[in-house]
């Protein structure tokens, strides 16, 4: 499904169906379909799920769980027509030099985890709010805003299962 979180609300735009997200086709029609639905100066892509780092990412466990390897991540981005201010991946094991790489040519800021991401991942809430509140903010500031929000949350949430908290901008 796609979905507009606006107001603080989720609406249901469109439901294209079961889709395969281990596959790089799915990925950039996303893209494709939010430039031309949503025509903006700057965009943001986060990607939430398994993370596998210079394996891949967004094991679909419905499709054999396929999984977009770095070729075909960086395949979509060119392919959906757009160049990001920030790039981030909210899922395990992502900042490596190997991903980093594949993304480069597509974004300014890429943000990801280098060891295991806890179960909750993200806290999107308050950085989004800061962004909502001051829409200029560059992509710099973006990603120090995640990193930091990730950061307090987890210093008030500890992991349960003791996961050391990394994540870079």
């Amino acid at each position: 499904k796609r979905l507009v979180a606006q107001d603080g609300e989720l609406r249901e735009i469109e439901d294209v169906g079961e889709v395969n997200m281990g596959d790089d086709k799915t990925l950039a029609d996303f893209i494709a379909w939010g430039v031309k639905a949503y025509p903006a100066e700057r965009y943001a892509l986060v990607m939430s799920d398994h993370g596998d780092g210079w394996s891949g990412f967004a094991s679909d466990e419905s499709a054999d769980d396929d999984m977009l390897d770095l070729a075909e991540i960086a395949g979509a981005l060119k392919e959906g027509g757009a160049t990001f201010d920030l790039i981030g991946f909210d899922g395990c094991v992502m900042s490596t030099v190997e991903v980093a790489e594949a993304v480069r040519p597509y974004a300014k800021v890429f943000v990801a985890s280098e060891e295991l991401e806890p179960g909750y991942g993200w806290n999107f809430t308050p950085w989004l709010t800061a962004l909502a509140e001051k829409p200029a903010m560059d992509a710099a500031a973006v990603g120090r805003s995640i990193c930091d929000t990730f950061k307090d949350y987890f210093d008030k949430n500890p992991d349960p299962e003791g996961k050391t908290i990394t994540l870079a901008a």
